[in-house]
């Protein structure tokens, strides 16, 4: 059986804001970089996070590392970004053989600061 061919641009609405990533490009003591390739125009801000808590008990996440970029177009409908998180004022750089975690949030291209709450 044969499928019918769609055209992207017929289907480029189906598909989701993110179409590739992210991909962690670098990692530094001070610093960390992540790729991602949008369907859209979006700021997107990388946080990097220490968990503080005791060993064995529920992750307590402290901002460490922050950053935020504008995408590159690339075309109609793709936009490139690897966005860099450096150390927050007064935080320690991150220590081999730890984890860490980190969130990529997505905003209005003008935006001058990302609400990390639910509505």
């Amino acid at each position: 059986m044969r499928m019918a061919f769609t055209s992207l641009a017929n289907r480029i609405s189906d598909l989701p804001l993110l179409l590739s990533g992210p991909i962690l490009r670098k990692v530094e003591p001070n610093a960390v970089t992540v790729w991602v390739a949008l369907k859209e125009e979006r700021k997107v801000w990388l946080e990097v996070y220490d968990d503080i808590a005791p060993s064995g008990s529920v992750p307590n996440l402290k901002k460490i590392l922050e950053g935020n970029l504008k995408p590159i177009r690339i075309g109609g409908h793709l936009f490139l970004v690897a966005v860099t998180a450096t150390l927050v004022a007064g935080e320690q750089p991150m220590t081999p053989g730890k984890l860490f975690f980190y969130n990529l949030f997505f905003s209005d291209i003008n935006a001058t600061s990302v609400s990390t709450t639910d509505t």
